[in-house]
């Protein structure tokens, strides 16, 4: 059996550190259309994507805000079958908080720096209905939008925090974030940067460059964090856990 809070972190963690996804949207006769999409996630762990007013899906949600994304894990070591994934379905509609949006969407994706501004392209956010994760044989299970989302409660207070709390991030402990990358979450050697922060935990990633491709993980907290202080708090105990495994000492 599926254990479900295993399901839903997983499915957190595939959604968090995917940078694209394939949507499902409804044509004009009703018939499916699939296309390819980059994606990110705002503070309430709804994903949101930068769409053309011209594109065929767009014109598609306009008659029919029904929609489906599927995120895939990138490993494809051994049999590609047994890849996680998770498929969400609900309705895309655009979303309530432009500047948010635009925030969270670059910090995930800056190249699209140059044509976020466009007067067709917009951000539309994906309201989750349900969820259906498929980790590997016996490993699958469906999961309800409450699985995939932050305590509405604790929303507001972080994601008044999230762009400085990244900063803050990157600036003064790149340490930290590479150890709890490397040693918490298993991620390759590299220069580690925080994207995003939730009530739920934070995103780290590693930028690509010639030599490496990008790479992203997930690091969740122990418990919601529903102000600065719980944030920080969290990201204190992430740390020491993390130096503590890797028998890196404190900093005097």
């Amino acid at each position: 059996m599926f254990d479900p809070t295993a399901a839903a972190r997983m499915a957190r963690r595939l959604i968090h550190t995917s940078r694209d996804a394939a949507l499902g949207t409804l044509d004009a006769e009703g018939y499916p259309h699939t296309s390819h999409v980059a994606v990110a996630t705002l503070t309430d762990g709804s994903t949101v994507i930068l769409i053309s007013n011209l594109a065929l899906h767009t014109q598609n949600l306009k008659n029919d805000k029904r929609a489906s994304l599927l995120f895939v894990s990138p490993d494809v070591d051994g049999d590609t079958n047994t890849r996680a994934r998770v498929t969400v379905t609900g309705t895309i509609v655009p979303v309530d908080d432009p500047k948010e949006a635009k925030d969270r969407f670059l910090r995930r994706h800056p190249d699209a720096t140059m044509y976020a501004d466009f007067a067709d392209f917009g951000f539309y956010k994906c309201n989750p209905e349900t969820a259906h994760i498929v980790a590997g044989f016996g490993r699958i299970t469906d999961l309800e939008a409450a699985d995939l989302l932050s305590p509405a409660d604790a929303v507001p207070a972080i994601a008044a925090m999230d762009s400085g709390a990244c900063e803050h991030m990157n600036e003064d402990h790149r340490d930290a974030l590479k150890l709890m990358a490397e040693v918490l979450e298993g991620g390759p050697e590299g220069d580690w940067t925080a994207v995003a922060v939730d009530p739920l935990g934070i995103d780290i990633v590693r930028p690509a460059d010639a030599a490496m491709t990008e790479r992203a993980v997930r690091v969740e907290f122990d418990a919601p964090a529903a102000t600065s202080t719980a944030v920080r708090m969290a990201l204190v105990a992430l740390t020491k856990r993390a130096r503590a495994q890797s028998g890196t000492a404190a900093p005097a």
